[in-house]
């Protein structure tokens, strides 16, 4: 709780400081968590306000420069993103998060197959496997080769769905047919039933009459209790 209000007063905090437009100074985690809170709440500006203060406050610290490669990346700003990330990684060759950026990157260039050797090259030390099998398999998803997006779905231990298939109806001409149960009587006074279908748009109250087509069950029973539906 007591890090919930930390970071509920250092929102506060900067709030009033962009209010007041006046220049305060917050650690480098107070800032990961302000961006954080922004980028996940959708405050895209804030979140770059309190990205470009942080940077100026703490020039060389990694986690914001990731959180700028986030948003670059939400900006549709590829190039610069990776530009970043790789420079990044040319000096920390293991950071995983970096990594994970960078596939993320790949992927909205639409190179699937590069985002997903990137990933399995961390797969082995990754503490969080189950999410990155989640990103392996998203990536298969996107080059639909679904019996691999399956595999790694399979391998998260999650029991979220995820739809890997959409089959179009081939009956799409029939998919807003008024359907109803009928009751009726035959000669022999046994009461039977059977299902109606309406054209679409069949308007009901002016009752049109339209050829129709009967289909009952292929046999004739001799007594009323072997026709009997009940």
């Amino acid at each position: 709780m007591d890090n919930v209000n930390d970071i509920n007063f250092s929102i506060s905090r900067f709030e009033k400081m962009v209010k007041e437009n006046s220049v305060l100074f917050f650690d480098s985690l107070e800032f990961e968590n302000i961006i954080s809170y922004y980028l996940d709440t959708g405050k895209l500006t804030l979140a770059k306000k309190a990205l470009n203060l942080s940077l100026s406050q703490h020039p060389s610290n990694t986690n914001l420069s990731l959180y700028e490669i986030e948003i670059f990346i939400q900006e549709d700003k590829l190039k610069n993103a990776l530009d970043l990330v790789n420079s990044i990684l040319m000096i920390e060759t293991n950071n995983y998060e970096a990594i994970i950026l960078k596939s993320s990157i790949l992927s909205k260039q639409k190179k699937h197959n590069k985002s997903i050797s990137l990933l399995k090259t961390i797969i082995d030390d990754y503490e969080n496997k189950s999410e990155l099998f989640y990103q392996i398999g998203i990536e298969y998803l996107f080059i639909e080769n679904y019996t691999k997006s399956n595999y790694y779905f399979k391998k998260t231990n999650s029991r979220r769905l995820i739809q890997i298939t959409n089959f179009e109806n081939p009956f799409k001409e029939l998919q807003n047919v008024k359907k109803e149960v009928i009751t009726y009587k035959r000669e022999d006074g046994l009461e039977l039933s059977g299902i109606l279908y309406l054209p679409i748009n069949y308007d009901e109250e002016k009752k049109e009459k339209m050829p129709m087509i009967l289909w009952a069950y292929p046999r004739e029973y001799k007594d009323r209790n072997s026709a009997s539906q009940n």
